[in-house]
């Protein structure tokens, strides 16, 4: 948790639009990236920083209805 909450508070001082939250119906051991309709779905064993990075340079403001 700690180095997703630092990859993410870093994407936020780049001004990415980006929310970090716990999901109590996740499976033990497992982080899911999503936008959208899109999803990476992951055991934390896999967790790297360019995983996450990739994932949010790949689709941030891919669909922005919000006008963001």
């Amino acid at each position: 948790i700690d180095r997703l909450k630092a990859i993410i508070q870093d994407e936020l001082e780049r001004r990415r639009l980006v929310v970090m939250t716990q999901y109590s119906e996740m499976e033990p051991e497992t982080i899911a990236l999503t936008a959208w309709t899109r999803i990476d779905k992951f055991r934390v064993s896999d967790l790297t920083e360019d995983r996450v990075r990739d994932f949010i340079d790949a689709h941030n403001k891919r669909f922005n209805p919000e006008g963001f």
